[in-house]
């Protein structure tokens, strides 16, 4: 992954994506998905939405992701390992 790699999250149809900064700023930006948040809600039963995260300052490699249970007030925050696609193991919500 590249360092100046900038997360631009979208919440549309697909509220997963990622893309290089320099890519964001093009007419037809090369997305990844980073993580479907559709099939998060369907294997742990919550309707989640994004609220925001933050990378890890210089190696962009791990997240924080503000996560929102039906799109509540309320958030969870979980980190989340870009690189591998998945969360990082510890306190999870229940």
């Amino acid at each position: 992954m590249e360092d100046d790699r900038a997360l631009a999250w979208v919440a549309a149809q697909k509220r997963d994506l990622i893309t290089t900064l320099q890519s964001s700023r093009g007419a037809s930006p090369d997305w990844e998905t980073l993580l479907d948040l559709d099939a998060l809600a369907e294997a742990e039963g919550e309707d989640w939405v994004f609220r925001g995260g933050v990378t890890r300052p210089g190696r962009h490699d791990r997240a924080i992701l503000h996560l929102s249970g039906g799109g509540s007030d309320a958030c969870v925050l979980r980190e989340y390992d870009i690189t591998g696609q998945r969360f990082v193991p510890g306190l999870q919500p229940t």
